[in-house]
């Protein structure tokens, strides 16, 4: 763009230089239209505008100067005029670009402050729903999440999995080593976990040493399997238990159930099977896993097709 105000310069020279009307050297006013247009209309970068204008300026001189049907008094009129105009125009366009990068940078002031905003509330909204001790999901973050679950299991005729993991003698194990060691042993236990679950599931925090995996597209042998290979995985920790006894290491019992949304079940009952599961694991010696036998629901032929999981 700035070599068209140059070129244009050039060819309007040419083209007063070949004219044969009387006056025709008054036209030479006329070019600072030219800088007018560079300089104001195109808005060129002001570096560009000095560069032009000085060139273009030059060419001026150059053809004027040595123009003789044109009287010196008119010479010296139009040099000062285009002069004049270049200067005029490119203090606009300084000014103009100023202005442009002055709201420029207020505009991205404003986009940077949103996008702080936007990471705070994004870092609010995660911990409000992360457990901060194992980087865990929390309950308030399940009970959001174990709805939608649900419903999305419900419309493509899928079954859920539910894991209720519970530490075993954990008490034991904070009484002996105290709070801030049991701490310690929640965030291994806790990675162990994740590590050892899809990354579909959803691992949870649910309260002190209890947590939750909920499993979508479960099956009762993928759910089993899931669970026997935390349970490996935590013993597998091999962290001393002492509080019980001078060879134990830090375990956990697993309750599984898996159920099929339909009419008569709620997301309820699948934590409450899983629950009682759990329980029967832990009375009958801990450290195992133990599948929930889930009741049939007379309302619906369709809630017992995604049941008949025996108690082991």
């Amino acid at each position: 763009m700035a070599s068209t105000v140059v070129v244009a310069t050039v060819v309007s020279c040419l083209i007063v230089a070949e004219s044969t009307v009387p006056y025709s050297y008054l036209d030479i006013f006329s070019f600072g239209l030219i800088l007018l247009v560079g300089n104001i209309v195109y808005s060129l970068r002001f570096s560009y505008a000095c560069v032009s204008s000085a060139i273009s300026i030059f060419i001026i001189l150059g053809f004027v100067l040595p123009y003789e049907p044109m009287p010196p008094e008119v010479k010296r009129l139009a040099i000062f005029t285009i002069i004049a105009q270049a200067l005029f125009t490119l203090v606009a366009n300084y000014r103009f670009e100023q202005s442009e990068r002055t709201s420029y940078l207020h505009v991205l002031k404003e986009q940077l402050r949103a996008g702080y905003y936007l990471q705070d509330n994004q870092k609010l909204t995660r911990m409000s729903v992360t457990d901060p001790l194992t980087n865990l999901a929390n309950r308030r973050q399940f009970d959001a999440v174990l709805p939608l679950r649900w419903q999305e299991a419900a419309d493509k005729g899928l079954c859920l999995g539910m894991m209720v993991i519970d530490i075993d003698h954990f008490k034991a194990y904070n009484d002996y080593y105290g709070h801030p060691q049991g701490d310690a042993c929640l965030r291994q236990v806790a990675a162990a976990m994740q590590a050892n679950s899809r990354d579909s599931d959803l691992v949870v925090r649910f309260g002190g040493e209890e947590f939750l995996v909920l499993m979508t597209n479960a099956t009762p042998e993928a759910a089993k399997t899931a669970a026997e290979r935390i349970r490996r995985g935590v013993e597998a920790l091999d962290i001393p238990n002492h509080g019980v006894s001078a060879h134990s290491v830090v375990t956990v019992s697993v309750g599984v159930a898996v159920l099929r949304p339909a009419a008569g079940f709620t997301p309820a009952d699948l934590l409450l099977k899983a629950d009682v599961a759990l329980y029967e694991a832990k009375r009958q010696g801990r450290n195992r896993i133990r599948e929930a036998s889930l009741v049939e629901v007379p309302t619906s032929d369709d809630a017992v097709d995604g049941l008949g999981i025996s108690a082991q």
